[in-house]
């Protein structure tokens, strides 16, 4: 009776030791969690820091707790050799959208999702999405502003009418060869 009842303690303790570190590793990567949303929603870069000192004391904090649990996360690599995952992925800003194209918005919104998918879950799939969304925002923005026609430089007046003394030209004088200003600089002191 006292060997069952010792047995049935023993075995209780283990269970909920094992319990309380799981449960320590989940409030870690809790706290790194919610670090990482706070730097990606920051623009104070003070602020961001500190939080990345933070973040990273969590992120050292669970890895320990995992490695005490058996839940550590290893990585096979090419070799054969077990190593660790070393690969950091770091948090993005989401862009702002600044155009009257509402398909090139779409894009852009598009690319902001990935990228707030990224900062929470980042992996190699949501990184790769990121990419792809946020590559083709830039293409499409590139190719709408490479479309647009460049001002034209036409002169109503010649250079001789419009020039500053001592044969300055600046862009006073390209608004009088164009006919938006007059010409009525001081005359040169040294004209004779």
């Amino acid at each position: 009776m006292i060997r069952s009842l010792a047995a049935f303690t023993t075995i209780i303790a283990l269970t909920s030791t094992s319990t309380v570190l799981a449960e320590d590793c989940g409030w870690w990567e809790s706290k790194m969690n919610s670090t990482n949303r706070k730097i990606s929603n920051s623009a104070d870069r003070n602020q961001n820091k500190y939080w990345e000192q933070q973040r990273n004391f969590y992120a050292s904090r669970l890895e320990q707790c995992n490695k005490r649990n058996g839940t550590h996360k290893w990585v096979q690599s090419i070799s054969g050799k077990s190593q660790q995952n070393t690969a950091s992925y770091a948090n993005e800003r989401l862009r702002h959208i600044d155009t009257d194209n509402p398909q090139l918005q779409q894009v852009i919104k598009t690319c902001n999702f990935w990228i707030q998918q990224y900062n929470q879950n980042p992996n190699d799939d949501t990184q790769a999405m990121k990419n792809t969304a946020c590559r083709n925002a830039d293409n499409m923005a590139n190719n709408l502003t490479a479309g647009k026609p460049e001002e034209k430089f036409k002169p109503t007046r010649t250079l001789k009418e419009c020039v500053k003394p001592k044969n300055v030209v600046d862009q006073d004088v390209k608004l009088c060869m164009q006919g938006l200003k007059e010409p009525t600089w001081p005359a040169s002191k040294n004209k004779k």
